[in-house]
C-alpha cells in the first residue's frame, strides 16, 4: 500500500492512457463508471479496462444522472402538494415521473433512509436505461382518469348479488 511517487505516476499514466485509447473523454463518462463501481461489492479497485467498460455501460442513455433523479425527487416531494396529483406536476422529462413514483413506492414500502433511497435510485435508473437500450419507449406521463360524471347503474356484481338475494328471499337457495 505504500507506493512511491514514481509508482503512483505510472498508475495515473496507465489510467489516463486507457481513457484516451477508449474514448473516455468527459467527466459524465467517468461519473457513469463511478456509479457502477459504487454498486460493486468487491473491496478492490478495478483494472483500467474494467473501469472503461463500466464507463461505456453506464453511459447516460436517458440524459439523467442519479444526482438529477434525487434532486427532482426531493423537489417533487416538496412541491407535490401544490398539484391535484403527481401527473400534473411539471416533470422535466417523462422518465423522471416513472422513476420518482417507483422511488416513492419503494421508499414508503421499505422505510428507506436517504442513502438507501439513493441506492434504489441507481437501480431504478439502471433498469430504465436498460429498458431504453433494448428498444422500449418511455411511456408518457399518464393523466388520471376522471371519475364518471353520472351513475351508470348497477355493476354486474351488484346485479348478481340482487338476483342471489331475490332467490334467497324466495327460499330457492
Amino acid at each position: 500500500a505504500n507506493r512511491s511517487q514514481a509508482e503512483m505516476n505510472e498508475i495515473r499514466r496507465q489510467w489516463v492512457l486507457a481513457f484516451r485509447e477508449n474514448g473516455i473523454t468527459t467527466m459524465e463518462q467517468v461519473a457513469a463508471g463511478m456509479r457502477i463501481a459504487r454498486r460493486q461489492e468487491r473491496p478492490f479497485l478495478p483494472s483500467p479496462g474494467q473501469f472503461v467498460a463500466w464507463c461505456r455501460e453506464g453511459r447516460c442513455v436517458l440524459g439523467v444522472t442519479v444526482a438529477d433523479v434525487m434532486a427532482e425527487y426531493w423537489k417533487w416531494q416538496k412541491l407535490v402538494f401544490r398539484y391535484t396529483n403527481s401527473e400534473k406536476y411539471p416533470w422535466p422529462k417523462d422518465v423522471l415521473y416513472h422513476i420518482c413514483l417507483e422511488l416513492r413506492h419503494r421508499s414508503t414500502e421499505g422505510q428507506l433512509s436517504r442513502k438507501e433511497l439513493e441506492r434504489e435510485a441507481v437501480e431504478v435508473l439502471d433498469m430504465w436505461e436498460r429498458r431504453v437500450l433494448s428498444g422500449k419507449p418511455i411511456p408518457p406521463v399518464r393523466r388520471a382518469l376522471a371519475a364518471p360524471s353520472r351513475d351508470r347503474g348497477p355493476t354486474p356484481a351488484e346485479m348478481l348479488m340482487a338476483k342471489y338475494k331475490q332467490r334467497k328471499d324466495a327460499g330457492l337457495i
